[in-house]
Formats: structure tokens, C-alpha cells, sequence
């Protein structure tokens, strides 16, 4: 710790070692003072010299000491198996309090948030492994809304080009799910009862914004444009803003459903 301007540093890796990169969004739970991140891979080290490597880690808030971590026991240091989403906190209906992110390999995986090393609660293939830039894996942190975890990702393991799946969050069970027209990689926003999802030409030709109802997947309005889409919307005043990589911004009222 620098006394001098109160800041506190963690090395997630070992002097002279690569990889452990946090390249996502922390996640704060303020009451247990436990901050969760997700990490990269382990830079083409076995998993066994990086432990905090492609993994879920809690670390207490004030002195980023490592509380505990679960490590993705992925194929091997030089495969698309590390964690590139942020970390999403929620609680289940029984009350027990969860955590939970997709990885490159195309899993998304749940795990109680005080017990990281027990492994995930439940797991679900979301979509095919590899590179996410190529419609593959998931990078999309999940949305938790109406009760239900709301995951995506790319190409699926039947062969869909994406999809959105909403949960139950304490077992998994799958309540819906909505095929994308292309594959999605960024995060999803909900605001009331509408879930706002953008999708990517394969190769980003186009981009497609979708409006579905968040109790039931159904679209509710779509729209379309030239290019690609790589961040999430942002929702205020009654309008989603919706920004492409060409730099041109969108702004669409959100509409109420019946």
C-alpha cells in the first residue's frame, strides 16, 4: 500500500510470469465488502504456475487480499478459455447470493459467492468456443432482471448464429430463449419490461438492435443498420442511445408494452 496517496495494488500473477490480465468490469458487493473480477489467460503458461489465470476471483475490498477463486481448468494456456465479461451479482429466490460470467469457451458458469472453490452451481453452453471477434464464445456480462439471469453469446452448439437465454437463477432451468440474427457481444441493458439486445453480421456488414419482452423473449421492435455494433446501448430519459463503431449514434424512444 502507498501510505502516501492510500492506494492499494494486487499482482494477480507471480514476478517474471504473464497472463492473469482483468480486462472487464469489477463487481462490487458493497455489504460483504468483496470486490469479484474476472481474469485472462495464462499467457501461454500451464494453469498451475498461473492460479488466478482464467479465472473468478473475490478479493476483500480494502486490501485486495484473495479470498477465494475458482479457475477455469479450460484445454490448455493457448486456447480461447479465459474470461473477457465482467462478473454479474445476484440472488437466487431462496436467498442464496451468486455470481456469475461466461467464458470464451462458450460456458457460462454459476457459482455461490462465498464459496468460489466449490465450483459452479450450474454450467450452460451457451455457445461454441474460440475467438468472440469471429462470432464464437461470449464476452456479454449477464443481465439479471424480473428475477431470471439473462446470458448471451455466438454461434450456438446447434448452429444459430446467437442467442439470448433467460434462467432461473438458482437452478439453471432455461425459461426462454431467443435465436439472434447475428452473434452478440456486447452487454444487454433492461429497462421496465423491455430487454435491449444488439446483434453482428458475421462479418459486420451489419448490426441489428432488437427490442424483446423481457418476460418472454418475443420481439418487440428491431432495427437495422449498416456496420457493426461492438458496445452495449445506453439507456436514459426515456431513450436508448444506441452508438455504432462507424461513429454514428441513434437515439430510439423505448416503447411501452401493452
Amino acid at each position: 500500500m502507498d501510505s502516501q496517496r492510500g492506494v492499494v495494488t494486487k499482482n494477480l500473477k507471480a514476478p517474471g510470469i504473464t497472463g492473469s490480465s482483468v480486462w472487464s468490469s469489477i463487481a462490487i458487493d458493497e455489504d460483504a465488502s468483496r470486490i469479484y473480477a474476472t481474469t485472462g489467460d495464462p499467457a501461454g503458461h500451464p494453469l498451475s504456475e498461473v492460479p488466478l489465470a482464467q479465472a473468478l476471483v473475490a478479493m476483500d475490498a480494502n486490501t485486495l487480499e484473495v479470498l477465494d477463486r475458482w479457475q477455469n481448468p479450460g484445454p490448455g494456456p493457448n486456447d480461447n478459455s479465459d474470461f473477457g465479461a465482467s462478473p454479474t451479482l445476484f440472488t437466487a429466490s431462496d436467498g442464496t447470493e451468486l455470481v456469475a460470467a461466461p467464458n470464451k469457451d462458450g460456458a457460462l458458469y454459476v457459482l455461490r459467492r462465498n464459496a468460489l472453490s466449490a465450483g459452479p452451481v450450474w454450467t450452460y453452453q451457451l455457445a461454441v468456443g474460440g475467438d468472440p471477434m469471429l462470432g464464437e464464445g461470449s464476452l456479454v456480462a449477464p443481465t439479471f432482471t424480473h428475477g431470471m439471469l439473462i446470458a448471451a453469446g455466438g454461434k450456438t452448439p446447434q448452429g444459430e448464429p446467437g442467442s439470448v437465454v433467460a434462467f432461473d437463477p438458482g437452478t439453471g432451468a432455461p425459461k426462454w430463449k431467443h435465436v439472434t440474427p447475428g452473434f452478440v457481444i456486447s452487454a444487454m441493458p433492461a429497462v421496465g419490461e423491455i430487454l435491449i439486445v444488439v446483434s453482428n453480421a458475421s462479418d459486420f456488414s451489419w448490426s441489428k438492435l432488437e427490442l424483446l419482452d423481457v418476460n418472454n423473449g418475443t420481439v418487440v421492435n428491431a432495427f437495422d443498420v449498416q456496420g457493426a455494433t461492438l458496445g452495449a446501448p445506453s439507456v436514459g430519459r426515456g431513450l436508448i442511445l444506441w452508438y455504432q463503431y462507424s461513429g454514428e449514434l441513434h437515439a430510439l424512444r423505448i416503447p411501452d408494452l401493452p
